[in-house]
């Protein structure tokens, strides 16, 4: 699925929707105040939260320095995954319920590496307070409230997550933290559950934001509902979603004007602050092996069907490369048998309807 896009474009025709900026600046300001917050005053994890178990079962460093603990966990981190039931290239398993975005989503949890540790002169990890070990590459809200991914039910929507986990980096990242927790009086150090929380769910917002408003603008482009939060934030902050429900609907005119490519789609629609989404296409390292392909799928879906509607809407002639790309990976999903890989019913029948729906329309 990687291969229908590229992370560079190769034509930066790019319009300037300065409407989006101030609603822009604000949620970068509004999501340093959560995290923040976060830290402040974390809340309390239960002790069987995915990664609070991930980080208590992980092996003793021993006499080993944080560099050779890292290279020593890369070559055992399938074990420690499959040990806490995360999918890997080479096994997959069932989606948890519930267990981040809570309420009717599913969360698939895939182990993969996200980026290679930036050491500091003492060893430790630099810049640890600000790593982000744990991704999420889709979720479907486009609740723009920051709520952490604690658990808790957050809007009424049902659908899936799909969260990277680099355990090395995450082990490292918590190793670091530890060692100057350890320099403080006793009854003044943290907790793992507070770690989690301080420093991998809120910094989990980063991407999270990206996600909701890409999925705000896909909404306004099908012309469907935006998510109604549920769950009051840690942080009273101010809303954004007038002004940016104001403006999307005028950057949708403005590319049907211009007759716009996918490229041009993807090199235009503003999300975050000096980011657009192209700057958000969920890229990883995962190799598409058949065992992952439906996890695969799922995290590439929204942005395949938006560039399809896209394509079937403006047919123009640069985006045939794209159809015939597609077409290819559909193929390959049919001899793969991807759906039928999918360890859990509901996902199975939704990626079976999906892939089926993209066939019809090519």
């Amino acid at each position: 699925m990687q291969r229908l896009f590229t992370p560079d474009s190769p034509n930066r025709n790019q319009k300037v929707f300065a409407g989006l900026f101030q609603a822009q600046r604000g949620l970068d300001k509004a999501l340093e105040r959560v995290k923040a917050k976060a830290i402040s005053a974390p809340r309390r994890l239960k002790d069987t939260q995915p990664l609070v178990k991930l980080l208590d079962s992980l092996p003793p460093m021993n006499a080993m320095n944080m560099m050779r603990y890292y290279d020593y966990l890369e070559d055992i981190e399938t074990d420690i995954a499959h040990g806490q039931q995360i999918s890997t290239e080479i096994s997959t398993y069932p989606p948890l319920e519930g267990e981040f975005y809570g309420g009717n989503i599913v969360d698939i949890l895939v182990a993969t590496t996200l980026t290679r540790p930036q050491w500091a002169s003492n060893g430790l990890l630099a810049d640890w307070s600000n790593t982000n070990a744990v991704r999420v590459l889709y979720h479907p809200s486009s609740d723009l409230n920051l709520n952490l991914p604690d658990g808790q039910k957050q809007h009424e929507e049902v659908g899936y997550s799909v969260i990277a986990i680099d355990i090395p980096l995450l082990a490292i990242q918590y190793r670091t933290w530890a060692h100057y927790e350890n320099l403080k009086p006793i009854d003044q150090r943290g907790s793992t559950n507070q770690f989690v929380y301080q420093y991998v769910l809120a910094n989990m917002l980063d991407h999270q934001l990206s996600i909701s408003l890409m999925n705000r603008y896909l909404r306004h482009y099908l012309g469907e509902a935006q998510t109604k939060s549920a769950l009051k934030p840690i942080l009273a902050i101010p809303s954004f979603d007038g002004s940016v429900d104001k403006e999307y609907p005028d950057v949708i005119d403005e590319l049907i004007r211009m007759n716009a490519s996918i490229d041009d789609v993807l090199d235009n629609v503003p999300l975050r602050l000096d980011q657009r989404m192209r700057d958000a296409l969920p890229f990883n390292r995962l190799v598409s092996t058949r065992q992952v392909s439906w996890i695969l799928w799922l995290i590439w879906l929204p942005w395949i069907k938006h560039a399809t509607s896209w394509y079937l809407t403006t047919q123009q002639g640069q985006d045939r490369d794209f159809e015939n790309a597609l077409k290819r990976e559909l193929r390959r999903a049919r001899s793969d048998k991807t759906t039928l890989v999918a360890p859990h019913g509901v996902i199975r029948d939704l990626l079976e309807i999906e892939l089926e729906g993209l066939k019809l329309l090519i």
